[in-house]
């Protein structure tokens, strides 16, 4: 996932936080949490303009004969 950005990005330790007012900012903690819960992998970057989530989730074989 891809996204422009018009300011800078915003982090205290590892947390990215938003510029948003209001009750925004809790897609990326939620993004985190099913990303741990199914063991998968996720990489974040962003230069000036442009701020990319990448989100990699393990396959389970769920078919059972």
């Amino acid at each position: 996932m891809i996204n422009s950005m018009e300011e800078p990005v915003r982090r205290s330790g590892a947390q990215y936080l938003s510029t948003k007012q209001g009750m925004h900012g809790f897609g990326l903690l939620r993004i985190d949490s099913i990303v741990a819960r199914y063991h998968g992998y996720i990489n974040r970057q962003s230069e000036p303009g442009v701020f990319a989530t990448e989100v990699t989730l393990p396959l389970i074989n769920t078919i059972r004969a």
